[in-house]
């Protein structure tokens, strides 16, 4: 089976989408267990959703973002970081990484 795009249209792709990240980028430090990754610039956009909730346990927070990259970027499922004194847990990667990496992180507070 042939793939619809070509290679000159995944460059293109891989191009603009490295414009967007360093139109608006930042620079996050993910925690993976007790390992800390080296930093690395992504775009982050904030999600529609999010939610709050109380239990006896306490009460916990969870907003969603978007975290765009390149391919290789360095972000697997249940990565932690801080930005803005905020801390964040990956909650999902996007499989295809060919022209870039998305993912989802929620916040946990």
């Amino acid at each position: 089976m042939s793939s619809i795009m070509t290679a000159q249209d995944q460059a293109e792709i891989l191009r603009v989408r490295s414009e967007m990240i360093a139109d608006r980028s930042t620079s996050i430090t993910l925690r993976r267990g007790e390992t800390t990754i080296t930093a690395q610039t992504v775009r982050i956009a904030r999600l529609a959703s999010g939610s709050r909730s109380k239990s006896e346990s306490g009460a916990e927070s969870r907003g969603g973002m978007l975290i765009s990259g390149a391919p290789t970027l360095n972000i697997a499922l249940d990565d932690r970081f801080t930005l803005s004194g905020v801390l964040y847990r990956v909650r999902f990667v996007r499989p295809n990484r060919d022209t870039g990496t998305q993912a989802e992180a929620e916040l946990v507070q």
